[in-house]
């Protein structure tokens, strides 16, 4: 029984020099997980504000979705931080 499921999952291994986003099911269920969690920090960062009573425009959660490369530490702590949106979206560039 142990030899068959080693041989099992010996099948089921990917081809030396490949991993889980050489696979497009599991590159695309990686990059859903991604855009969900950025979402999500969008909607904190939103929230953030609003607590803070920093005004934020209504494009401003747009704006921050496409900087999606930002670390999640760097967008709470701009939110957290700045002064107004403009402070905020100053911060994010650098």
């Amino acid at each position: 029984m142990q030899l068959a499921v080693w041989a099992g999952g010996e099948a089921c291994r990917f081809p030396e020099g490949t991993g889980p986003d050489d696979d497009p099911w599991l590159r695309a269920e990686r990059d859903e997980v991604r855009a969900e969690g950025h979402a999500d920090l969008v909607r904190a960062v939103a929230g953030i504000l609003e607590a803070r009573r920093v005004a934020a425009s209504s494009s401003l959660r747009e704006r921050l979705t496409a900087l999606a490369d930002v670390p999640a530490d760097k967008l709470i702590r701009a939110a957290r931080e700045c002064a107004s949106e403009e402070d905020l979206l100053r911060r994010l560039r650098r």
